[in-house]
């Protein structure tokens, strides 16, 4: 069961606005993003984020929770910069469709520009696993969830690294904390169960 492979589809997809998963014309202007926050609004998105995973929790179906889910990441990847919007939503694109070049170029301005931007440390460690490039998906990782302890797409990532170093301990140990923090996180229950029954084989 591959598994690895559809946690990682889901961590470069699901955060996707839906104009950034088809390709623009090559003169075409990329869709404007959301109208950056105005001043104080960092407080309040911090607050909205908090009451969202609060309902995450609380969610009293596994559907109900995936759109809570989406609403999450649809926040994360609004870094609050209509051109930052803009060049995240090309990294996307290229991410898509397999141009791992020009996609870490975007994401290597985005963390240069706005390091305190958490997807964009998120979406380049996704990258750079996608890449088998384990040591900077790692540190990028780091940076994530230093920015933000309850992504649970870079925990996720953490774990899909550790087994795929053979850490079945830190895997299990990474995907728990995803779970426990998104019980919508039904593929990571089941990589989960699988790990502790002894298999994880091919994940």
């Amino acid at each position: 069961m591959r598994i690895g492979a559809v946690i990682v589809a889901w961590l470069v997809i699901v955060a996707a606005p839906a104009w950034a998963t088809v390709p623009a014309a090559p003169d075409a202007a990329v869709p404007p993003a959301a109208a950056p926050p105005a001043a104080g609004d960092t407080g309040q998105k911090s607050a909205d984020l908090d009451q969202l995973f609060a309902e995450l929790q609380a969610a009293p179906t596994l559907a109900a929770g995936k759109q809570i889910e989406l609403q999450i990441i649809a926040a994360w990847l609004e870094s609050g910069d209509q051109p930052t919007d803009e060049i995240m939503a090309q990294a996307i694109i290229a991410m898509n469709s397999g141009d791992y070049v020009a996609a870490l170029g975007y994401l290597d301005t985005i963390v240069s520009t706005h390091p305190d931007y958490v997807e964009g440390w998120n979406k380049r460690a996704t990258l750079y696993y996608m890449m088998n490039d384990y040591k900077d998906s790692l540190a990028d990782i780091a940076r994530t969830l230093a920015l933000e302890p309850r992504h649970f797409g870079a925990l996720a990532g953490l774990g899909m690294i550790r087994m795929s170093e053979g850490d079945k301990v830190g895997a299990l140990d990474a995907f728990k904390r995803a779970y426990a923090v998104d019980p919508a996180l039904d593929n990571i229950k089941q990589v989960i169960e699988e790990i502790e029954t002894g298999g994880g084989q091919g994940i």
